[in-house]
C-alpha cells in the first residue's frame, strides 16, 4: 500500500534534522511501504537544493516537478501549519 504524506509548512533546520532524516521515519517508510512526499511551502522553494541533498527516502517535491493540486488530491494525509492552506 502506498500512503502519501504531504507537508506544505514553512520549514527550518529542526524539521530537516529531526524529521526528514529521522531513522524512525526511515523504518516506518520501509516497514509500511509508504511514499512520503515533502513539499516545502512556496516561500521555501528557493532552498529546495538544500533538501534534495539530504540522504532520505522522502521525496523532495518542487513546484516545477509536482502539481500541488494533484498532490493534495492524491495524498491520504497532509501535515501542515494552518497558514499554508486556505
Amino acid at each position: 500500500m502506498i500512503l502519501r504524506l504531504l507537508s506544505m509548512c514553512g520549514v527550518g533546520k529542526s524539521i530537516r534534522d529531526r524529521l526528514l532524516v529521522s531513522p524512525e521515519l526511515e523504518r516506518l517508510i520501509n516497514k509500511c511501504q509508504l511514499e512520503v512526499i515533502f513539499y516545502p511551502h512556496r516561500n521555501m522553494q528557493n532552498y529546495i537544493k538544500t533538501f534534495e541533498q539530504l540522504k532520505t527516502s522522502v521525496v523532495i517535491a518542487s513546484w516545477e516537478k509536482y502539481d500541488i493540486q494533484e498532490l493534495l488530491k492524491s495524498s491520504a494525509i497532509m501535515i501542515t501549519d494552518y497558514s499554508s492552506v486556505f
